[in-house]
Order: C-alpha cells, then sequence, then structure tokens
C-alpha cells in the first residue's frame, strides 16, 4: 500500500527506510522520525529532502501479541523474503533514470539483500529504478548468507553496500542466533563483526559500539550516511557518549539544491499489508 501524492515518487533519488524485526508500523514511524531529525542535525541541514525523497516502508515485521513476535521470530524472515521481493517489484515499475537509496535496520536489512537478489536474477530483464546504494544497520543477517557463491554474495550493478556493526549488540550476539537457528541458518550475524569483509563496499564499526536500538538515533550513523549520499555538511556532531567518534569527512561536493516540495507531501510511506491465509497458500 503507498500513502502519499504518487507526484512525489518521481523524483531524481527515492531514500528508502525499512525497518526491522517487532516493529509495529506505529513504532516504525517514530524511528524514521527520528532518524530524518538526527539527519538534519548533524549535517546541519533545513530538509533531509536535500538528500532526496524520503519514503517509508512498513513490512509485516511483528505479531500483534508481542510474546507471539518474539516467539516466531523465524517465521519473519519468511516475510522478511517476501516483503524484499515485493518491493523489487516496485522499483521495477520505476524509471532507470530513478536513483534509489535503501537505509535499513535489523531484520529489515534481510528485506533490502532480498530486494537486491530478486533485482540481480532478473539481469537483462529488469528495466527499473537504479540502487545506487545500500545502508545496513545492526543486519541480523547471517554472515554465512554473504559469502561467495551465496544469496547475499554480491550487490546489484552500480550499487555500493554498506554495513554498520557493532560487538555491542546483545540482540544479535544473543537472541539472534537461536531464531536463526530455527530457521536452518548461520548463528552470526553481519550487524555483529560486520563480516564477510570482502561483501561491503565499507564496513564502519559504531564507535564504542550502538545497542541493537540505538542506529536511528545516531548523530555519527546519520553524518556517514549523508557523507556517503554526497552532502559532507558543515559541522557534525558527535555522539554525546563517545565525543571523539566522529563521522569521517567525505569529499567535498554536495548535492545541487533544488526547489523543495511541501513538507506534507514530501515524503510518504509504502506499506505491505500481511497476506491472507489464501495467498500463502
Amino acid at each position: 500500500m503507498i500513502e502519499g501524492r504518487l507526484t512525489d515518487l518521481d523524483g531524481p533519488r527515492l531514500v528508502i527506510l525499512i525497518h526491522g524485526y517487532q516493529n509495529s508500523e506505529t513504532a516504525a514511524m517514530r524511528s524514521y522520525d527520528r532518524f530524518r531529525g538526527v539527519l538534519r542535525t548533524a549535517l546541519w541541514i533545513d530538509s533531509e529532502e536535500e538528500l532526496g525523497t524520503f519514503w517509508e516502508f512498513h513490512w509485516p515485521g511483528d505479531h500483534p501479541n508481542k510474546v507471539i513476535s518474539i516467539a516466531t521470530f523465524a517465521a519473519r524472515i519468511g516475510d522478511a523474503r517476501q516483503s524484499g521481493q515485493l518491493l523489487a517489484e516496485f522499483l521495477g515499475g520505476r524509471s532507470p533514470e530513478q536513483e534509489v537509496i535503501l537505509i535499513a535496520h535489523s531484520l529489515g536489512c534481510r528485506v533490502a539483500l532480498d530486494a537486491e537478489r530478486s533485482i540481480r536474477r532478473l539481469g537483462p530483464r529488469y528495466h527499473g529504478a537504479t540502487i545506487r546504494g545500500l545502508f545496513l544497520m545492526a543486519a541480523a543477517v547471517p554472515e554465512t548468507l554473504c559469502d561467495p557463491g551465496r544469496q547475499f554474495d554480491r550487490p546489484v550493478p552500480g550499487s555500493l553496500d554498506y554495513a554498520f556493526y557493532s560487538h555491542r549488540d546483545t540482540v544479535l550476539a544473543k537472541t539472534f542466533p537461536l531464531g536463526s537457528q530455527m530457521y536452518g541458518e548461520g548463528r552470526d550475524a553481519v550487524g555483529s563483526d560486520g563480516d564477510p569483509q570482502s561483501r561491503w563496499e565499507r564496513r564502519d564499526e559504531t564507535g564504542t559500539g550502538l545497542r541493537h536500538k540505538d542506529y536511528w538515533g545516531s548523530y555519527p550513523v546519520a553524518a556517514q550516511i549523508g557523507g556517503y549520499l554526497g552532502y559532507a555538511g558543515d559541522r557534525p556532531l558527535p555522539d554525546r557518549r563517545d565525543p571523539a567518534d566522529w563521522a569521517e569527512q567525505a569529499q567535498e561536493n554536495r548535492l545541487e539544491r533544488r526547489a523543495l516540495p511541501d513538507r506534507a507531501c514530501g515524503s510518504g510511506r509504502l506499506r505491505l499489508d500481511r497476506p491472507s491465509a489464501q495467498e500463502t497458500r
């Protein structure tokens, strides 16, 4: 389901935010709003729309009952895979002249990687939008699936994929291995160690280490993403918990300024509703 003006989807660059596991739509919206806020502050810009048109992607990554949701993590992996395929279908209907940036967190990284995989498998039959960057934050994705010869072993042509990770992430260290093994996959998550190193254009350990829920509100992470998108910023702020953890300065180029859309219509939401029982058969 798409909410917002459809004409907003025709901008030269779409920045799509993808939430993780155990996130209701309301919780995901709070995380997205928080990220856009720290992005503005970290880069000292009036609107995040200077980086592109922001859209929120909502997928069924939780169960209404929190206890059931936590206990059925393995089932959510299948939802993430299907959501990634649907995201690829959506992007396939866009213009190849349009640039897409995917910013994902936790199990939402699986959604983004599955979208990449679906596009790669189409090869020359894919005529949709061009993915230029993929930013994984605390990726709840087994490292083994990113090894050479596995399903997530490379980006789509033209994309630069980045991985932010933290040794302090207890969710990935303790909870993730249980659910991943139940699904028959590896124990070690990309978001714990940033491995395999050869898979990513760049991998960044988050200073003293972020907890699993800290990424959307991290100034250093936001500043680095802004830098990678071509906006070096003026005076990026350090993480208050670690003043030494500054974002590295990117090349001194900025996106050309353009007329900004009305703030009420400058972003939107892409939501995937849970499939019906008949659809999942």
